[in-house]
């Protein structure tokens, strides 16, 4: 029965069957120690190994019975409230509205009575509603003391504000209490008019007055029962009672709470080791990155200095063919950075001074004749470039691809100046215009013209 405990407008239900399933190893425990004492102990134990095995057949029977007849749940959280049932006793609703204010309580139960003595049970975290002692009256608190039950005080703890706190126990109700306490939040927040920020968890201690401890606390006495929700419930009273004499009691304070600190150690120590492994992984990314930055720089400064120094060699020998009266003869030895791959097309300005080519990587290079450098990239295809002209004027250049996509740049720059889609003619392969540079011609793979 129990959904989405994070959506405030489900009903989310709690302790389904909690008992009968609370009462199987209980019941299984009482049977084995009756048939111990029956089958090996001495005419004394006769009759309690007698007693044992009846309540322990009476518990898996009744157990059985409940989980192919399921009860109603113990606790429902609903827009409207929380819904309590303590079988046999009495159920009812608490509205969100009347709630004060939700707290967690560490409740240590004292003075069960064993064999040789008496035990002590501990419940940490408990989620506990606060509502008012007027409230408490009038519509939770039964007059009936056998109708209460011995774990009635503590379900019910009173405060000395005139509040009660009533005690949801996440063991009993079979629910994890990070769940459990977060669909309270959750809908006590949403429908009890409660400020957010007030709506921490408060917590706090519920203790025994500890003579040999030098101090004193606030103490509220459960005695002769095991917990809350439980009241009402004979079979369960024998069964307790049947437990704490042969001294076979579920509930070990201090193994729970040794399991509970190392569980909490275990998730401390995972949360440090992934807070650790991702301070790492971003030192190391950080690092990457600006070493990334650092070679990018220096790439940077690079091409600029190249850049410049071929200006400069442009401009000396402009100058010195100027002084000469006509062209210099090339140098002896030239190193041209080209395309990574074939050249498929090239194109030559009017003053014959430079070029443009087109290559299988999809470039589109400019080129100086006279000083034979690659002066710049002004573009790049998805696809090879098989046609790159030149237009009269030399402020521009148009370039196709195999796509059917003809460019047409500003030059030097390269700057974009249109784009002419002749995608479902084919790949170009040649270009021409006429003298004035008015109409382009295109010739395509499929042999459209």
């Amino acid at each position: 029965m129990r959904r989405n405990a994070r959506d405030v407008n489900a009903v989310v239900a709690y302790g389904v069957n909690a008992i009968a399933l609370g009462l199987l190893p209980l019941g299984l425990l009482g049977l084995a120690a009756g048939v111990v004492l029956v089958a090996l102990g001495g005419r004394d134990t006769i009759l309690p190994g007698v007693a044992g095995t009846a309540v322990g057949v009476a518990v898996l029977v009744y157990a059985a019975y409940r989980n192919f007849a399921p009860s109603k749940p113990l606790l429902e959280l609903a827009p409207q409230g929380a819904r309590m049932r303590i079988p046999g006793a009495t159920e009812f609703l608490i509205p969100w509205s009347e709630v004060r204010d939700v707290g967690v309580l560490d409740v240590i139960v004292e003075n069960i009575p064993t064999r040789r003595g008496s035990t002590t049970a501990r419940f940490d975290n408990v989620t506990t509603l606060a509502v008012s002692r007027a409230f408490y009256d009038r519509v939770i608190h039964l007059d009936s003391t056998f109708m209460r039950g011995p774990g009635w005080s503590g379900a019910f703890i009173p405060e000395g504000d005139g509040l009660v706190q009533v005690a949801l126990h996440h063991e009993l109700l079979r629910a994890p209490v990070d769940e459990l306490r977060e669909a309270v939040l959750l809908r006590w927040r949403a429908f009890g008019g409660a400020a957010p920020d007030g709506a921490s968890a408060r917590a706090a201690s519920v203790r025994h007055v500890v003579a040999d401890a030098g101090t004193r606390r606030r103490a509220v006495v459960v005695e002769h029962g095991a917990a809350p929700l439980m009241a009402g419930l004979g079979v369960v009273g024998l069964v307790v009672a049947a437990l704490a004499y042969f001294q076979i009691w579920p509930f070990d304070a201090a193994q729970r709470r040794a399991e509970e600190e190392a569980r909490r150690a275990r998730q401390w120590a995972e949360t440090e080791r992934r807070i650790a492994d991702d301070r790492l992984r971003m030192d190391e990314t950080s690092k990457k990155m600006r070493e990334d930055a650092r070679r990018q720089a220096e790439a940077d400064e690079a091409e600029r200095r190249l850049a410049a120094r071929r200006v400069e060699e442009i401009e000396a020998r402009e100058r010195a063919e100027l002084l000469a009266g006509g062209p210099l003869p090339p140098p002896a030895s030239t190193r041209i950075d080209g395309h990574r791959g074939a050249v498929l097309a090239l194109g030559a300005a009017r003053n014959e001074r430079s070029f443009v080519s087109g290559g299988a990587d999809g470039a589109v290079k400019l080129w100086d004749t006279r000083a034979a450098v690659a002066l710049r990239d002004i573009g790049a295809h998805g696809a090879p470039v098989r046609a790159a002209i030149i237009l009269p004027d030399g402020a521009s250049a148009l370039a196709g691809d195999d796509r059917g996509a003809i460019v047409w740049r500003a030059l030097p720059e390269g700057e974009t100046l249109h784009v002419f889609d002749a995608a479902q003619a084919g790949g170009v392969l040649a270009l021409a215009v006429d003298a004035e540079a008015r109409r382009l011609t295109s010739l395509h793979g499929s042999g459209v013209v």
